[in-house]
């Protein structure tokens, strides 16, 4: 009888930390991004740019909500053109358990602009995106996904869009599924592009974005007050 116990606890210790190991695997802290606190934006994240954007860091004032951190990405540009331009970064990350991606962006009104949000998973699993010759907007085999939202309020807001919301931008290009794990030799998500349009060619298009964070939001979570409005 004593020999059984013996065997019965010595499975129950060996079931515990396989256990206790898979749970640590599931709990993942929020991905962030970019905070833009060190001021550079090829330090640690290197940021490029493209069309006529002007991409810069700048600081925050504070007096504006207590809970900014010291330095925000600014973009703006000419409005002549409606299209501005856009920035973007590689990092390469498995997606496994985030759902929503969190953006702190300032606004200057009803005509601020429009921010086009991109996304691009690896589908050929090489760790690279490759841009379509004729059209470098697009690319040559892997996915596209975007969210665009028109930015009309003043001030500062925390803006979180499931990732559900994005739409497939390049039909036909890729397996067209918005699966961003690194699998096999998949880089998962891969990049991150930001795109500024205006609105009224008199209106110069100006935000600022504080941080930028991937994060698994909670099934019992309750719309907050600064929830995407499509949610």
């Amino acid at each position: 009888m004593k020999r059984h116990i013996a065997r019965f606890l010595l499975l129950i210790f060996l079931i515990i930390p396989v256990s206790v190991d898979a749970a640590k695997k599931t709990v993942r802290k929020p991905f962030m991004v970019d905070s833009f606190e060190d001021g550079d934006l090829s330090k640690d994240l290197e940021w490029w740019r493209f069309g006529d954007l002007d991409l810069s860091i700048v600081d925050n004032n504070k007096n504006e909500d207590p809970y900014l951190g010291r330095r925000s990405l600014r973009l703006t540009g000419d409005p002549s053109n409606w299209y501005i331009g856009g920035c973007g970064a590689f990092f390469g990350l498995d997606m496994t358990g985030f759902d929503a991606i969190k953006l702190i962006i300032r606004g200057n009104g009803e005509e601020t602009g429009l921010l086009q949000i991109e996304l691009y998973d690896d589908d050929n699993q090489n760790w690279q995106i490759e841009p379509y010759q004729k059209d470098p907007s697009q690319t040559m085999a892997d996915d596209k996904f975007i969210y665009s939202k028109p930015i009309t309020w003043y001030g500062w807001k925390v803006l979180i869009i499931p990732l559900s919301h994005f739409v497939d931008d390049n039909k036909g290009i890729g397996d067209d599924i918005f699966n961003p794990y690194q699998l096999g030799s998949s880089g998962g998500l891969l990049q991150l592009q930001l795109v500024l349009l205006a609105v009224n060619r008199d209106v110069q298009p100006d935000i600022q974005i504080d941080s930028i964070k991937f994060f698994k939001m909670q099934k019992e979570t309750r719309r907050p007050t600064f929830l995407d409005d499509d949610w």
